[in-house]
């Protein structure tokens, strides 16, 4: 009889496993889509603002080609892991945008390569290599490009610092605080 509930309780706890695995799973997955979602929002509101200046240059001069970004995910990779700091971290959504903004949507001489067209649309623009101009509805090329490149694992890594003790412990304050950006 004793094997017998033995064997039960190791079904139940192999059960039990089984199902903690999944919970992980579908956190990660949910964890992915939370920070989609939040560099979405992030580009879009920050560039309604351009969007809502008027338009009397032609795109060919609105819009520089060198160095764009999307075309070149490995810089993005190492701008990164060498630009992305706890400060932009730190600042949430806004820090993101500002990082974005510094470090991505302007070329070396300051000028825009990545511009919100049409902010109730959501429609972004920026020139390839080629020079054509090539749309980006709801930002998603951005998005997934910056995914690609570690942003989010970099990102987390760095707010881990944000909400650490001297000792290593986790103040789960500042991790509640944080969480809430």
């Amino acid at each position: 009889m004793e094997k017998k509930y033995e064997l039960l309780l190791e079904q139940k706890n192999n059960e039990i496993k089984k199902l903690q695995k999944q919970l992980i799973e579908k956190d990660k997955i949910i964890a992915n889509l939370e920070g989609k979602n939040t560099i979405y929002k992030v580009i879009s509101e920050d560039y309604k603002d351009v969007a809502k200046q008027p338009k009397t240059i032609n795109n060919n001069k609105f819009l520089a080609v060198s160095n764009n970004f999307i075309n070149h995910p490995e810089k993005v990779k190492k701008l990164i892991d060498s630009q992305l700091t706890t400060n932009y971290v730190a600042c949430g959504q806004k820090g993101i945008a500002q990082f974005a903004y510094n470090n991505l949507l302007k070329d070396d001489e300051g000028n825009l390569n990545y511009i919100c067209t049409d902010s109730s649309r959501n429609m972004f623009k920026f020139k390839n290599e080629e020079g054509s101009v090539v749309k980006d509805v709801k930002a998603v090329k951005l998005t997934s490009m910056l995914f690609d490149a570690g942003f989010k694992d970099t990102s987390s890594k760095l707010a881990i610092n944000i909400w650490k003790n001297e000792d290593g412990t986790i103040n789960i304050e500042k991790f509640q605080n944080f969480k809430i950006l």
